[in-house]
């Protein structure tokens, strides 16, 4: 995860509520945001996927107080409104059927969701290369975060981030929640 990313989700989760349970969609082992400090006392869960993503042989792994499950964000097995945040970056554009992810992160949502991935912005040509983990689908505009990723949510923030890549690369940051 780049740098300025970790840093922005960093500060918005810094300006909620301390969660109790917090859901990462598209977690791995080495790069997940469950190990930011803010989420020391919650229970925290990611879900991958790629047993590849997770270095491990696809069974659940405990590590340092959270825990990474093998599978994807279409069919979630907690119960609605379990997770006082849900996050998710750089994986939308990776999910041939990245709307049934939206759907279920929704489902399973009771306070604030993150959501970040790769844009097309007005102000730039450039977007981030095609990256697969290990298929890479789609690039989203603002409008689609607005409207189709916080549909029945309430958006309250939206930035687009330029990642120092070359070339370099925009990355839309958007939170909000359903309270």
């Amino acid at each position: 995860m780049h740098r300025i990313i970790r840093e922005a989700i960093s500060k918005v989760v810094d300006g909620l509520p301390k969660p109790t349970k917090v859901l990462e969609v598209g977690a791995t082992r080495s790069d997940n945001l469950l190990t930011l400090p803010r989420f020391s006392e919650a229970q925290c869960v990611g879900i991958n996927p790629d047993p590849e993503q997770l270095g491990w042989g696809g069974k659940t792994q405990l590590l340092q107080g959270w825990s990474i499950q093998l599978g994807t964000g279409h069919d979630l097995l907690w119960p609605d409104g379990y997770f006082d945040l849900v996050l998710c970056n750089s994986v939308l554009e990776h999910d041939p059927a990245f709307w049934k992810t939206l759907a279920e992160m929704k489902r399973v949502l009771k306070g604030h969701i993150v959501i970040g991935v790769p844009a097309f912005v007005e102000q730039s040509r450039a977007v981030l290369q095609v990256h697969r983990y290990p298929k890479d689908y789609y690039r989203f505009g603002e409008d689609a975060v607005r409207e189709v990723f916080f549909e029945g949510l309430n958006l309250r923030d939206l930035q687009v981030l330029m990642l120092n890549f070359p070339p370099p690369a925009p990355r839309i940051l958007a939170w909000g929640d359903n309270l």
